[in-house]
């Protein structure tokens, strides 16, 4: 006889409808408890790089509170150091070397030339080549007076006392004349003045 293909083993190996179910009903439940690991595990993950991330900030927070507080106190003591600095009370002006003397210390040649100067023929009255007149004396060691009485800058010029001599060089005599009428002279190559003519 030929055999029969629906057997009652092949029969019993298909699973029921109600195997299906619980099956597919396992199947969830076991995706479910995985994706709750995973969302409690995200979590725990997600609230620790937080908490790295406050100290970290936290951290940083503090360490720039902390540079602020020392660049403050650098820029205190800074700032006290020039306070105290500019309290302190400023130099003296140096006295100026120049000197009233006797008319009668003052050489004659110097009043002569003085006289020449002043009416405008000097050097060219020496007839001396190499005789300087005329010179702006820029008084930057403030030797003669800065100002006159009104405030107002005094400008100097300087002028050889004697004629140049043939084959050596200017001496060390000269009269410094200001703008404000004033005569100065010094033997020694500027290094002391003598007034000959007080402002005009």
């Amino acid at each position: 006889m030929p055999s029969r293909s629906g057997s009652p083993s092949s029969r019993s190996r298909t699973p029921s409808p109600a195997a299906r179910r619980r099956q597919a009903v396992i199947t969830a439940v076991a995706l479910a408890v995985i994706g709750a690991v995973f969302v409690v595990t995200w979590l725990i993950n997600h609230r620790g790089d937080d908490a790295s991330s406050a100290s970290k900030a936290a951290t940083s927070t503090s360490a720039a509170s902390t540079s602020a507080t020392v660049a403050a106190e650098k820029d205190s003591a800074t700032s006290s150091s020039k306070t105290s600095g500019s309290r302190r009370p400023s130099a003296r002006p140096r006295s100026t070397r120049a000197s009233s003397q006797p008319a009668e210390s003052i050489p004659a040649r110097v009043r002569t030339t003085l006289a020449l100067i002043d009416a405008g023929k000097w050097p060219a009255a020496a007839n001396a080549p190499g005789t300087h007149g005329g010179d702006v004396f820029r008084n930057n060691e403030r030797q003669l007076p800065v100002t006159d009485v009104s405030g107002a800058r005094i400008t100097y010029r300087e002028w050889d006392v004697n004629p140049k001599r043939r084959g050596s060089g200017r001496d060390a005599e000269r009269i410094v004349t200001g703008s404000d009428g004033s005569a100065w002279y010094t033997a020694d190559h500027y290094r002391t003045f003598v007034v000959v003519r007080g402002p005009r």
